[in-house]
């Protein structure tokens, strides 16, 4: 009975034979950390149908397929694999708990790790779940854990705005509330505030609308050339195109309404 030997391979490279049914595989260079098992030859040649079986040292693993066989064509089932580093489980906080792993599992990459609070009455302050990536480090710290945070009261008022829904007097740690700008008004940002550790973040403004005085179009000579823009209001970033009534037109034509201000050009 012939016992599969494990050997380092540096590098070595052999030249693939085809003659009649003698069929041999190359084996390319490899990651040096590469341990190869393999059924021992006559020649130390690999004929096809053999395999190899691959593991890595120090705590690397295997990134690749684990087997490959040698096939009639002379080439591999499967490209030679390499050996990668894991991510590893140090410095998790004492009050946070795995979900997903043990704490001395070396996680491959693209594997996901997800946390929790061994309290149910703390809160998670940080990712909840992070990703080993390809250069064995982790997408974001870990989390820790802490005491619940306090609640916020109600949310500060929106100038020309207001809260969709109706208020509470008090509201709990990640709560999220919607605000609305009144008709005509543009929403800059938002438009949802979060409760956050007693605070309310979340930034946003109402854009104001623009009215164009009649009065002052008349002593300037000029009116509206479309039909559509002879409104009352027109809304922040709305662009308005007018015409002389009479006179050469001094200044641009078209004209963008920008947070309530609009310029107006003079036919003379």
């Amino acid at each position: 009975m012939r016992l599969a030997v494990c050997v380092l391979l540096w590098g070595t490279v052999a030249v693939s034979q085809v003659r009649g049914d003698d069929v041999s595989c190359a084996i390319e260079k490899m990651d040096p950390r590469l341990r190869v098992c393999v059924l021992p030859t006559e020649h130390g040649t690999i004929h096809h149908g053999q395999k190899l079986r691959f593991d890595c040292e120090n705590g690397s693993y295997v990134d690749g397929a684990e087997e490959i066989k040698c096939l009639p064509s002379g080439r591999w089932s499967e490209p030679m694999p390499s050996c990668s580093e894991p991510c590893q489980l140090t410095g998790v906080a004492d009050s946070v708990q795995l979900v997903s792993h043990n704490l001395d599992a070396y996680v491959k990459r693209g594997e996901k790790v997800q946390f929790r609070c061994r309290l149910r009455s703390h809160n998670i302050r940080g990712a909840s779940e992070v990703v080993c990536q390809h250069n064995g480090k982790w997408s974001a710290s870990f989390p820790t854990c802490g005491a619940a945070t306090e609640n916020c009261r109600s949310p500060p008022t929106l100038l020309d705005g207001d809260v969709k829904g109706s208020l509470k007097s008090e509201y709990e740690h990640l709560d999220r509330v919607e605000m609305a700008c009144q008709s005509y008004y543009v929403m800059e940002g938002g438009p949802m505030k979060t409760c956050v550790s007693g605070e309310w973040q979340g930034d946003m403004k109402c854009l104001k609308p623009c009215t164009v005085d009649r009065g002052i179009m008349n002593q300037r000579h000029i009116t509206f050339r479309y039909t559509r823009d002879d409104k009352l209001y027109s809304a922040h970033d709305d662009v308005i195109e007018f015409m002389c009534t009479r006179g050469r037109m001094h200044g641009d034509s078209r004209q963008r309404c920008l947070n309530g201000h609009m310029d107006l050009p003079t036919c003379q």
